[in-house]
């Protein structure tokens, strides 16, 4: 259907992609594809999801890094829409994706894909293996690539002007950096064998940023840039901790605790309802049979969020009602799909003794001191109840 009208097609992913179920070996079609420093791509213009430059302030992002910009970058990167971006469109599960838990089989998945592609392109050099793509094509030799439309840029670290920030995203995009270290072994060039190094980013002035280099001052929160938080000689994680405890002295951030049941979660509610509104019942809920008890429209105690979206959607929908929730676990939990990293969400939990809890009341299943006897244990082990513990 297509060879009749065109001699070269190009199909264009933002997001997920499921490229395995072409038949890439096929002796009629020639595929190719353009792979991409990941921490450049970070910085092109025209930017995914909210923070494309002709969206709404104020996360709309014109330009590189610089201090009036520096909060919405950091949301940029904890964005999902960031996350291994290349690698997510490649990999044969779309969701394995992870921030820096991505695994190993992810990205081999990716390289099993690139290895049935006709031509790899280094961007780094894209002018020069256009060049060599159409010499092995035996096209035509007026075709030129138009170098013309791209320019060149400072380094990438110059460019972020932040080494916190580099660092976070060289962690958070380290499989997506593996994945494009790799696909220059498959390129159809070399780029050390190239011309002298241009960067052949797309230049036009609706999709690039300016490059801005001045020197950054100490970072501020994710949400309010006149937060001022000390990152100096701080790791990743504490970096992520300290915002996060910024966003909430801002009044943004909402305190999720972890109540695994007898971990004196109650205790902890009462605590923090002093120090502002939260739910009924340890935390957890609205008051029953209360119209008046505050909580949010369509949202039930169970939710449990899924990834950035929804964990920024949840906590979204409760801060404006609390500034302390708590979620009680009385068995299994699936608490790696949270977004622990997100800027606004300031997370605790209490640990406690196993062999205490053990003997704490209110036990579980059918040793409940309301339950029937003569399963129900009340006080500790003694003569009469030592067959039952």
């Amino acid at each position: 259907l297509m060879r009749p009208y065109f001699h070269f097609v190009s199909w264009e992913f933002r997001g997920y992609a499921h490229l395995q179920t072409v038949d890439w070996e096929y002796p009629d079609l020639v595929s190719m594809i353009v792979m991409r420093d990941p921490l450049e791509r970070f910085l092109a213009g025209g930017k995914c999801g909210r923070y494309h430059e002709n969206k709404k302030p104020p996360y709309a992002l014109k330009g590189d890094p610089n201090p009036s910009n520096q909060d919405i970058y950091w949301l940029y990167a904890n964005d999902p829409c960031t996350d291994n971006y290349a690698l997510r469109v490649l990999a044969d599960d779309p969701h394995c994706a992870n921030g820096t838990r991505t695994s190993e089989a992810c990205l081999e998945s990716a390289k099993d894909l690139l290895r049935r592609f006709t031509f790899v392109l280094d961007q780094s050099c894209l002018a020069d293996s256009m060049a060599a793509v159409a010499d092995r094509l035996g096209l035509e030799s007026g075709v030129q690539f138009e170098s013309g439309l791209h320019h060149r840029h400072d380094d990438v670290r110059t460019r972020i002007g932040n080494d916190t920030l580099l660092e976070f995203l060289r962690d958070r995009f380290r499989r997506d950096i593996e994945l494009y270290e790799w696909s220059k072994t498959l390129a159809v060039l070399q780029c050390e064998e190239a011309s002298p190094f241009v960067d052949e980013s797309p230049s036009d002035a609706t999709s690039e940023p300016d490059s801005a280099n001045e020197e950054l001052p100490p970072e501020t929160n994710a949400t309010d840039p006149g937060v001022v938080v000390d990152f100096e000689g701080a790791s990743l994680l504490e970096t992520s901790q300290q915002r996060q405890i910024a966003s909430y002295k801002n009044g943004t951030a909402l305190i999720l605790s972890i109540h695994i049941t007898h971990h004196a979660g109650t205790s902890v509610c009462s605590f923090m309802s002093h120090a502002g509104p939260t739910p009924e019942f340890a935390c957890m809920k609205p008051k029953n049979g209360n119209e008046n008890s505050p909580w949010p429209e369509g949202l039930t105690t169970k939710y449990r969020p899924e990834g950035m979206n929804e964990t920024q959607y949840y906590v979204g929908r409760m801060r404006p009602y609390f500034h302390f929730v708590s979620w009680e676990f009385r068995g299994y939990a699936h608490l790696q799909t949270v977004d622990w990293e997100y800027p606004d969400l300031v997370s605790m939990i209490v640990m406690r003794d196993p062999l205490e809890r053990f003997l704490a009341g209110g036990k579980c299943g059918r040793y409940h001191e309301n339950k029937k006897p003569p399963y129900a244990l009340k006080g500790d082990p003694n003569p009469s109840n030592q067959d039952i513990y």
